[in-house]
């Protein structure tokens, strides 16, 4: 067992993730991670254990009061305000922190359940490229979104192109 404060490296953790019966280690086939060590399977003693993966089983009434509250929080003029940082742990830990009405009997992995769903399929959330995570009409993704409806081109940063600009419209023409 653990017993306070030490270095593990990496090794060492999937080294034990290998060996013990309980976890199960994934590696990774692209050289971003390292690979994932989950449980086998859920422990009778983790009372309200949420995987990220499970559907969205939330009731409508608190997706909307997050969207409104969401919509005011971009309506500030201070960025300071309208992003969360350190990824979607640190934006769980952040909403946590605020005490809102609509979270109130939701444990941490709930919303960082939430925060999940929140960047995919729910459109409430994403990322800068600074990223951060802020409300979806601030992300550079919700630009690009709007850039492609409108049938325009968008810079490396997300910006729209001006009309101006010289596209290349082939690959002949470079």
């Amino acid at each position: 067992l653990w017993e306070g404060p030490q270095s593990f490296s990496v090794d060492h953790l999937i080294e034990a993730a290998l060996i013990a019966p309980e976890l199960c280690f994934t590696p990774h086939d692209d050289e971003v991670g390292l690979g994932v060590i989950s449980l086998v399977s859920v422990p009778a003693d983790f009372a309200g254990f949420v995987d990220v993966n499970d559907p969205d089983e939330y009731p409508e009434a608190m997706w909307k009061s997050f969207a409104d509250f969401l919509s005011k929080m971009a309506e500030t003029q201070d960025p300071t305000r309208s992003c969360f940082t350190k990824g979607r742990y640190g934006c769980a830990r952040q909403l946590q922190s605020r005490r809102l009405s609509f979270f109130q009997d939701l444990v941490l992995g709930q919303l960082c359940h939430i925060v999940q769903l929140s960047l995919g399929p729910r459109k409430l959330l994403g990322y800068t490229k600074a990223k951060t995570i802020v409300p979806w009409v601030l992300s550079d993704t919700a630009k690009k979104t709007l850039n492609a409806q409108r049938l325009q081109p968008t810079d490396i940063i997300g910006e729209p192109v001006p009309h101006s600009a010289r596209l290349i419209n082939s690959y002949e023409e470079l």
